[in-house]
């Protein structure tokens, strides 16, 4: 699922996919939006977009991400040290229930 994520394609293969743009968290040092959201069986997927808000490179860890969405199977960061003012993505992907 993250292979896909990373190379989103509007609505090919057996992801359904949702247009999901919105604000996850925001503080003076960063900045996380949604853009799109993925379901697979019981498995959800969401691209992040992280912008760091400082003047300072951020690290970015998994632990960053963790609390962010309930019941984490996998999360992947493109870049673990974040420039200032640049961005970068974040996929999580989630178990849920298949209802």
């Amino acid at each position: 699922m993250i292979r896909a994520m990373s190379t989103y394609k509007n609505g090919n293969g057996k992801y359904y996919i949702i247009d999901a743009k919105r604000s996850v968290f925001k503080n003076k040092q960063m900045t996380i939006n949604q853009l799109v959201a993925y379901r697979y069986q019981d498995l959800n997927g969401a691209v992040l977009i992280v912008k760091n808000n400082s003047s300072k490179t951020l690290s970015l860890t998994k632990q960053d991400f963790k609390d962010i969405f309930n019941d984490n199977v996998a999360i992947s960061i493109e870049t673990n040290f974040l420039e200032p003012k640049a961005e970068t993505r974040v996929f999580v992907i989630t178990r849920g229930s298949n209802e």
